[in-house]
């Protein structure tokens, strides 16, 4: 079924229910599909990138996930502490 006859087919079905309560919740799925598609979608930093900022934060995420790196709260004590002298 091709993507015109089967917004047809929903049509037809939607114009048959009578419960308040399933029309209701189509609709609510239906913004929320409708907010979330591709055209209505906020652009997503990452397309932005160059190729070298993608890599080294992929490099980045690698060492965080094997342990590497230093937590973030002791970065915040770090810098707190040299703000102060």
């Amino acid at each position: 079924m091709d993507t015109g006859a089967e917004k047809l087919y929903i049509i037809e079905q939607i114009i048959r229910i009578k419960d308040e309560e399933l029309i209701h919740a189509i609709k609510n799925i239906l913004d929320f599909g409708l907010k979330y598609q591709p055209e209505a979608a906020p652009d997503d930093f990452w397309d932005k990138l160059s190729v070298k900022q993608k890599e080294r934060l992929e490099s980045a995420i690698q060492a965080l996930d094997a342990g590497q790196g230093i937590p973030h709260d002791e970065v915040m004590a770090t810098l707190r502490k040299r703000l102060q002298q």
